[in-house]
């Protein structure tokens, strides 16, 4: 590839990173919503009946119920109904834990030495519940789709006019949609499932100061493995610790708060 083939490239991608942030404000009404309440938790359902065929269990039943109690306590905590929340331990070394629409919320064993105490677990499981409590699965949908319409008819112009290079300009595009609008989108919601869980572990009876080692522990566990915060749909370590211990007074007076009821 020659080197002004790079750098058009590089230019294109840059103006359309600009054009479309500049109509970000404007994708929800491309697509306000296209997943109700009925049909994320629908879905939610299916995947998690999928992984539980293909995903072997835990036999470690100490970590387990202590996932089931931690976990039905921050769905309390964060006003939803315990009842139907459904929780598994998966065998496998990795440093992950999930949660889908409808209350279902999945930890590898991997991450348990990286929790070390119920505060740390606490820690991961206020996030992952306050993704379906904020129905981050939703609004992640209505954002990719209305961002592949944009493209659309961006591409259809371009035919339409008979622009040379239409092709090459619409790729660019769709990296700028990506960088610009889509991963960012997601890092978004890893601030505010942070930050409400932050709040939802601390109602719950855990100490939120707990969420700084954790994560400090989870760079130190992914150290050279993580790319770039800007290519990434997860906000760099220290910038992630940065934003909570900015919410920790709030957090540690909800936290002392309960302490006092107890």
């Amino acid at each position: 590839m020659s080197v002004h083939s790079v750098s058009r490239r590089t230019f294109l991608s840059g103006a359309a990173l600009g054009t479309l942030c500049a109509c970000s404000q404007c994708l929800s009404s491309v697509a306000p919503e296209v997943m109700s309440p009925a049909d994320e938790i629908k879905l939610g359902r299916a995947a998690w009946q999928d992984l539980l065929k293909k995903e072997p269990r835990s036999d470690n039943t100490d970590a387990m119920n202590a996932i089931e109690k931690i976990g039905r306590q921050c769905a309390v905590a964060a006003r939803m109904n315990p009842a139907g929340w459904q929780f598994a331990l998966f065998k496998g070394k990795e440093i992950n834990a999930f949660a889908l629409p409808g209350g279902h919320v999945g930890v590898y064993e991997g991450i348990l030495p990286v929790m070390q105490d119920a505060n740390g677990m606490a820690t991961v499981l206020g996030h992952e519940i306050s993704h379906v409590a904020l129905r981050h699965a939703a609004k992640r949908a209505s954002t990719q789709v209305a961002t592949n319409v944009l493209l659309q008819v961006t591409q259809f112009g371009l035919a339409l006019g008979g622009v040379q290079g239409g092709d090459a300009i619409a790729g660019a595009l769709g990296t700028g949609a990506s960088l610009g609008i889509l991963l960012p989108f997601s890092r978004n919601h890893e601030y505010e499932a942070d930050a409400l869980g932050l709040r939802v572990m601390a109602a719950a009876g855990y100490d939120p100061r707990a969420a700084v080692p954790f994560w400090q522990r989870m760079q130190a566990a992914n150290k050279g493995k993580t790319q770039p915060e800007y290519f990434s749909t997860h906000p760099g370590g220290g910038n992630r610790i940065a934003a909570l211990e900015a919410l920790m007074p709030e957090a540690v007076a909800i936290y002392e708060r309960r302490r006092g009821k107890a």
